[in-house]
């Protein structure tokens, strides 16, 4: 902690040192611009280090009950939970909605006017603590504009959450924009795993750091092997690369459809050219043998929707929301559970903005052309 302070005053002095002459205007905005992409990269080393940490037993469960509203909307939001880690995480955010000011901080963290870095796991668990402040009847009165009209209809902002949800923020381009480039990133990291030996070798030598430098019987030990580090890297990875995306893509905090736009049909390029690029990617795949087939990364945001099916797995626990779902939204329900075979224009409309050509290349790239997925 003193270390921390020291060099917080350290960094803090040597900025304003390096300004006290300035007579540039343009040099603070490019020193806000390596700052910021300085510190994006930071948050891929934080995630790395928070992922080493055991959630499940008791230890874990108290740090979470202890921790501050960053770490869990930033770094938990991100990942898929057990139950009981879900739990603490509710548990923490709800107590502290208890306070006024706090629960407008936990709103706008979670659900900022402007679009943020997210994935679908990320939606899921922001509509779950929705519900649960409606069911524990706590006081809303600051929910974002582009949830509900009225920032103090929880009903209403869990209504148009649900409806988001199901038909992958079709009504919110902003925001499906920056969920498809997180879906895209996983994918394209997904690829780089298979393909590129040096991502491997990495995942090994930090096995055997934790072979080495961990007592002989702790859980860390237990847990450690190569596929695990390289599944922890990969999706710390994306999350920093959709923070990264965010913010190449906002001026002066304000998000630019357009360019994001762009940006995320370059990315869909970049996912074609390293599949044509690797014919026999399907052999290297199943030849790698990672236990991270039992996630299809390739179908998500392609033939599968990820998103949608578990914000169904989500709300079938109450119901109130599971009858809300299936009264109003049973055509989206219905695409989601068929994953649309006999339509693949509408996958195409859902997840590549009607992009035939490229749904046709990328599902191509993974065989799904063998399931009927080809227009």
């Amino acid at each position: 902690m003193h270390v921390w302070f020291f060099y917080k005053r350290r960094v803090i002095k040597a900025i304003d040192k390096s300004f006290e002459h300035e007579i540039n205007a343009r040099r603070i905005n490019e020193f806000r611009e390596i700052v910021e992409f300085n510190l994006n990269e930071k948050s891929f080393q934080v995630w790395s280090n928070l992922s080493k940490i055991k959630l499940d037993d008791d230890n874990g469960i108290n740090n979470l009950l202890e921790a501050d509203i960053d770490e869990i909307v930033d770094f938990h939001f991100f990942r898929a939970t057990s139950s009981s880690v879900k739990g603490a995480i509710e548990k923490n955010l709800l107590s502290r909605c208890t306070k006024n000011r706090v629960i407008s901080d936990i709103i706008f963290k979670i659900f900022p006017e402007e679009p943020r870095n997210v994935n679908e796991v990320f939606y899921c668990h922001a509509l779950s603590i929705l519900i649960k402040i409606e069911e524990q009847k706590i006081n809303v009165s600051c929910l974002p504009s582009w949830l509900t009209k009225n920032p103090d209809n929880i009903h209403e902002a869990i209504c148009r959450l649900i409806r988001l949800c199901l038909n992958n923020f079709q009504d919110d381009i902003e925001r499906k924009i920056i969920l498809l480039a997180a879906i895209t990133y996983k994918r394209i990291f997904k690829i780089l795993t298979i393909i590129l030996p040096d991502i491997k070798q990495l995942a090994n030598i930090q096995h055997l750091i934790t072979r080495y430098s961990s007592p002989e019987f702790c859980l860390e030990q237990l847990l450690s092997c190569p596929e695990r580090n390289i599944i922890n890297n990969r999706n710390g990875l994306s999350i920093f690369a959709t923070s990264n995306f965010v913010s190449i893509c906002s001026v002066e905090n304000k998000f630019n459809q357009y360019s994001a736009r762009q940006n995320l049909q370059k990315l869909w390029k970049l996912e074609v050219d390293l599949l044509d690029e690797t014919p026999n990617y399907l052999q290297l795949l199943k030849e790698s043998k990672s236990f991270d087939e039992v996630s299809p990364i390739e179908a998500y945001g392609v033939i599968y929707d990820n998103l949608g099916h578990r914000c169904l797995s989500l709300i079938k626990d109450s119901e109130k929301w599971k009858s809300y779902a299936f009264d109003n939204h049973k055509n989206e329900i219905d695409f989601i559970e068929s994953s649309a075979k006999n339509n693949t224009q509408l996958l195409a409309d859902k997840f590549f903005f009607g992009d035939i050509k490229i749904f046709n290349r990328i599902a191509s790239g993974y065989g799904f052309e063998k399931y009927g997925y080809l227009l």
